[in-house]
């Protein structure tokens, strides 16, 4: 089999396997599609005729005309294209409606009408006083608010509003789904401006429904739902209340006993999944003391010379005199114990083999900047467990 043989069967395969769009490259034309139609205001129907209009496609920009009673045309446009339609007409607001490709299927050229709706730039939006409050807080938060186009300006999203010569056959100004995604940052509350405390009119599209979302503002949300969504130059002052997100439960992340090493100070520290703060209604002497209370050594007379490690008794709710110190850094709490300061007796030759950290039910903690619901006790997160026994090293 030579070359050319090889050639015209590979062809003849390929035009198989296009059938059904047609086989590029044969005499066969492409299916092409012409254009006209007229062009309507939206708001009083009347028919405008000064217009200039384009269509793009392939990367080119080509020029439609306009005849004598105002309609126009398009020039041709081959199958297997998207395409774009402009319209520009003074005191409108610009027009592009971006449009799909077709397959090639009769190979041969159509005809269509379309209509298309401007609406006059006077539709203006007057600026929408705006407050952003929270709704566990008296205070005012600062962050960003983004409104976002969802739809077609609701001035003409029925096909009541864009009649149509022939039925469906109009097409709609995609700019205002594309319409500018407006951002402001707040402060106090209300928009910094300018203008102050207010989404600036110019800035919206009449009629264009907008998804509102509250952003930058730590532990909270709102986000509002398209089902109802700000409509430009319909809805008027937007009072926002922000809800606190669910915060991640507190949960223990990390104990200095899980490894089983032996700790020569008797120190025991415990890391969270979060930073983590006291009560506010807990009395941090309080806890002191609870702990100092509950502290307890592990020292047998090893050398039975009757001399043996012993606490200090507790003698004053002030002062913690077996030595104990509870700091909170962070997502660390640390449980540390000065041993020369807490030793009532002192033998060196018998070894204190653990210390027991306990009234761990009386510290009450909630994360870092929480409120009263997310209190809980550093027992509950140990799984009820009161008390911890660190292993010291000999």
């Amino acid at each position: 089999m030579n070359q050319m043989t090889r050639f015209v069967i590979a062809s003849s395969v390929l035009c198989i396997g296009l059938a059904s769009s047609g086989c590029l490259g044969t005499d066969d034309p492409v299916e092409t599609r012409y254009f006209s139609g007229d062009v309507y205001d939206g708001v009083t129907g009347q028919q405008i005729l000064r217009y200039n209009i384009a269509v793009e496609h392939f990367g080119r920009r080509e020029t439609g005309t306009v005849d004598a009673r105002g309609g126009f045309h398009l020039p041709a446009i081959p199958a297997y294209s998207d395409f774009s339609v402009y319209i520009d007409a003074q005191g409108y607001r610009p027009f592009v409606s971006h449009q799909g490709q077709w397959l090639d299927v009769i190979h041969a050229d159509r005809s269509y009408h379309y209509e298309a709706y401007l609406f006059a730039t006077s539709l203006t939006v007057q600026d929408v006083p705006v407050t952003i409050t929270l709704n566990d807080s008296g205070l005012l938060p600062r962050g960003s608010l983004r409104l976002r186009p969802t739809g077609l300006s609701q001035v003409y999203n029925e096909a009541s509003e864009q009649p149509a010569g022939i039925p469906t056959q109009v097409w709609e100004n995609d700019l205002d789904l594309l319409a500018e995604t407006v951002w402001l940052d707040f402060t106090d509350g209300t928009p910094t401006g300018p203008p102050a405390g207010v989404i600036p009119g110019n800035r919206l599209v009449y009629g264009v429904p907008y998804q509102l979302a509250v952003l930058n503002v730590p532990g909270y949300q709102y986000s509002q739902t398209t089902a109802t969504p700000f409509v430009a130059g319909v809805d008027g002052r937007q009072a926002i209340v922000l809800s606190r997100l669910a915060p991640d439960a507190l949960a223990v992340a990390y104990n200095s006993t899980q490894d089983g090493n032996p700790r020569a100070d008797g120190s025991l520290i415990i890391v969270l999944n979060q930073p983590v703060e006291l009560d506010p209604l807990s009395d941090k002497a309080d806890i002191d003391e609870y702990i100092d209370e509950a502290f307890s050594i592990t020292a047998p007379d090893s050398n039975t010379n009757f001399v043996v490690n012993q606490l200090k008794p507790d003698m004053a709710s002030n002062i913690q005199e077996r030595g104990t110190t509870m700091t909170i850094s962070g997502q660390q709490i640390t449980f540390a114990w000065n041993k020369m300061a807490g030793l009532l007796s002192m033998d060196t030759g018998d070894p204190i083999t653990s210390v027991r950290w306990g009234a761990l039910n009386q510290i009450r903690l909630r994360r870092a900047g929480g409120n009263a619901s997310d209190v809980v006790t550093l027992a509950s997160l140990l799984g009820g467990q009161n008390a911890i026994t660190v292993t010291v090293t000999p």
